[in-house]
C-alpha cells in the first residue's frame, strides 16, 4: 500500500526552506530597522550640534532644518525595513506552523502546504463579470471628471506666441466626445452586470431548498472502504510536441485520425475560465463528443429571461438520472463541418473556434447543486476517456477535489489525462494526485499490485499539442 510520508518530499523541503529563509530575512531586516532608528535618534539629537562645530559658518538653527532631509531618508528606510521584517516574520511563522502540522500528520502534507504564487496565474487571467463590472464602473469616473472640469473651468487653447485663451466654441465638441466615451463605458458596464446578475440568479435557483425537496432521492453511496492493495503510482509530467500530421474530416463513423469517435468528459475548475476556453479551442472535439458540466455563470441573460417567461424552472436543471439520460439524448450527433463557429453556453462568454477538420458537438449539462456529484458518477460510467484540468487547483476547490478522488475511484488511470499549464506548481499537483491515490476506494479499477502511471500534460491550448496528446491516448488504448 502506498502511504505518503515526509521523507525527502519536495513540498516538505520547500516549507522548511521558506521557514528558515523568511526568519533569517526577518532577523536581518529587524537589525536594519534597529540601526535606522538609532541613526534617526542620533542625527536628530546630536547631528546639528556636531555640524555646527565642524562648519561654524552655518548657525545651529539652520543645521536643525537641514538635517530634516537625511532624517526623512532614514525614516523611510526604517519604515521599509520594519515592514519587510514584519512580512518576513509572518511568512516564516506561517511556514513554521505548517511544518509542525505536517510533522504531526505527514499524510496531510498535500492538504497543508500551499502552492507557489504562479500556480494561480490562469485563474487570475480572466476577471469575473462582477469584478469587470466594478472595474469598468470606476473607469466611468474619468470622463465624468473631465465633463465636470470642462463645465467648471471651460476649454482653453494655446496661441502661437505661447499664451492661452478661452475657447468656448470648442466646449460643445469636447463635452460631446466625453459624453460619448462615458456612454460607451456605461453600456459595457450594463452588459457585464447583466451577465453577472444572470449567473447569480441561476446560482440562487440551483440552491433553492424548495426545488431540492422535490427531487427524487438517489440514496446514499455504498459504505466507503479503503483499497487493501494500492499500487505504486508514478506521476509523470509531459509536454506534448507541436507536431503536425495528416488529419481527416470528421464524420459519424470516424474522427480526425480515422478511428471511432469517442466519448470524453472534461472536468475543470469552474473559476478557471481561461483554461476552459483553451480546451474548447484545442483539438479535443475532433476526436469525439465532449461532455462537461455547466456553471451558473455560463447561463446568459436571454436564457434566464426565457426560463422566466416560459416558467420552466423545474426542467432547467438536470436533477435526476432520467433527466440526465434525456439531456444527453437530445444533443445532436451529427458533426460540424470544417470552419469557424461560436460555442455558446459552455463558459461565461461565447468562445470563437476554428475547426479545420470539423468537430463533434459539445454536450454541456447544467445540474442542480444536489445532483451534480451523481451526474459525475453517471458520466464516468458512460465515457471512454477523462480529461481533468488541474491548472489553478487548490484543495479548497471542493468540487474539483471530489472529481479528482472520483476519477481515481471509478475510472482506469491509464485512460485519464490530467492537464496543467506552464505556470502550475508541479510538485504541488504531484502531491495532490498521490494524496488522493493513497485514499483509493476498494472498488476502484486501479486497485491491485501492478504499478501505474498518471500523466499530467503541460498544455497551452495549441491545437497541435492537444491533437498529439489525444491521438497518442486513443492509439495506445484502442
Amino acid at each position: 500500500m502506498v502511504v505518503s510520508g515526509i521523507g525527502d518530499n519536495e513540498l516538505y523541503a520547500r516549507v522548511r526552506e521558506e521557514e528558515s529563509a523568511s526568519l533569517r530575512s526577518a532577523a536581518g531586516n529587524a537589525v536594519r530597522f534597529a540601526l535606522a532608528v538609532v541613526a534617526v535618534v542620533l542625527v536628530w539629537a546630536r547631528g546639528p550640534q556636531l555640524l555646527a562645530v565642524w562648519v561654524p559658518v552655518v548657525d545651529l538653527s539652520s543645521w536643525r532644518q537641514l538635517v530634516l532631509f537625511p532624517l526623512a531618508v532614514l525614516g523611510v528606510g526604517a519604515f521599509a525595513a520594519g515592514a519587510e521584517a514584519v512580512g518576513d516574520a509572518s511568512r516564516g511563522l506561517r511556514a513554521r506552523s505548517i511544518r509542525r502540522r505536517v510533522d504531526r500528520d505527514p499524510d496531510q502534507i498535500a492538504m497543508l502546504v500551499p502552492p507557489r504564487e504562479t500556480h494561480m496565474a490562469s485563474v487570475q487571467a480572466v476577471r469575473s463579470h462582477r469584478s469587470a463590472t466594478v472595474r469598468r464602473l470606476l473607469w466611468v469616473g474619468v470622463p465624468v471628471a473631465l465633463f465636470v472640469g470642462v463645465l467648471v473651468g471651460g476649454v482653453s487653447v494655446e496661441e502661437p506666441d505661447g499664451t492661452r485663451r478661452p475657447a468656448p466654441e470648442l466646449e460643445p465638441a469636447v463635452l460631446g466626445f466625453v459624453t460619448l466615451v462615458a456612454a460607451l463605458l456605461l453600456v459595457s458596464v450594463a452588459l457585464r452586470w447583466r451577465r453577472w446578475k444572470a449567473g447569480r440568479t441561476v446560482e440562487k435557483w440551483s440552491t433553492d431548498p424548495a426545488y431540492s425537496a422535490r427531487i427524487s432521492p438517489l440514496g446514499p453511496d455504498p459504505a466507503w472502504s479503503r483499497a487493501a492493495e494500492i499500487p505504486a503510482l508514478t506521476v509523470k509530467f509531459i509536454t506534448p510536441p507541436r507536431s503536425g500530421g495528416d488529419i481527416r474530416q470528421v464524420s459519424l463513423r470516424s474522427n480526425v485520425i480515422g478511428a471511432k469517435p469517442v466519448q470524453i468528459v472534461y472536468l475543470r475548475l469552474f473559476d478557471n475560465r481561461a483554461r476552459a476556453r483553451e480546451f474548447l479551442r484545442g483539438a479535443w472535439r475532433e476526436f469525439g463528443y465532449v461532455h462537461l458540466l455547466r456553471s451558473a455563470a455560463s447561463v446568459g441573460p436571454d436564457e434566464v429571461r426565457k426560463i422566466r417567461r416560459d416558467n420552466t424552472f423545474r426542467t432547467m436543471f438536470v436533477a435526476s438520472p432520467r433527466m440526465l439520460r434525456e439531456e444527453l439524448a437530445k444533443h445532436p450527433a451529427e458533426p460540424f463541418p470544417p470552419g469557424r463557429r461560436r460555442l455558446m453556453g459552455v463558459t461565461d462568454l461565447a468562445v470563437k473556434v476554428r475547426d479545420p477538420a470539423g468537430s463533434y458537438p459539445v454536450r454541456p449539462i447544467l445540474c442542480h447543486v444536489s445532483f451534480w456529484q451523481a451526474a459525475v458518477d453517471m458520466l464516468l460510467s458512460r465515457v471512454d476517456y477523462v480529461v481533468l484540468d488541474l491548472a489553478g487547483y487548490l484543495p479548497a476547490n471542493a468540487g474539483t477535489r471530489f472529481e479528482l478522488q472520483r476519477v481515481i475511484d471509478r475510472f482506469p488511470i491509464t485512460e485519464v489525462v490530467f492537464l496543467c499549464d506552464g505556470k502550475s506548481d508541479r510538485a504541488f499537483l504531484k502531491a495532490q494526485v498521490l494524496h488522493h491515490w493513497s485514499r483509493m476506494d476498494s472498488r476502484s479499477p486501479n486497485a491491485g499490485t501492478t504499478p501505474r502511471t498518471a500523466r499530467i500534460a503541460v498544455t497551452d491550448g495549441h491545437r497541435a499539442t492537444t491533437r498529439y496528446l489525444m491521438a497518442d491516448l486513443q492509439v495506445r488504448h484502442g
